[in-house]
């Protein structure tokens, strides 16, 4: 049988990282991670009402964008963050200052 026939080949692409046979979805798994990092943060109230904006892509990596106040308060966002299973990188691009005060609710 020619390797383009081969059954299991018929419409693969060798890009993707999906395993249909493990039911792995990248993308799902990715909104799953920034929606249990959003929680992470959520439970610290000192973290509420900062700027803080989770992205997150393959294979565990996370990206954190945004403002916080002090060095301190970075320092609660990223071990906020390691409690999460399945991270395995986290790129921190958070910006530190005055400038970054939290926003106030009504």
């Amino acid at each position: 049988m020619p390797p383009e026939t081969a059954p299991g080949l018929i419409g693969a692409h060798r890009d993707d990282v999906w395993d249909a046979g493990a039911g792995l979805d990248p993308q799902r798994t990715a909104r799953d991670l920034e929606a249990a990092v959003g929680s992470a943060l959520g439970r610290n109230a000192r973290l509420r009402g900062h700027h803080i904006c989770v992205s997150a892509g393959a294979e565990g990596l996370v990206t954190l964008s945004g403002s916080v106040a002090t060095q301190a308060l970075r320092r609660e966002v990223e071990l906020a963050c390691w409690t999460v299973p399945g991270i395995r990188t986290l790129h921190d691009h958070l910006q530190v200052g005055r400038s970054a005060r939290p926003v106030r609710e009504p």
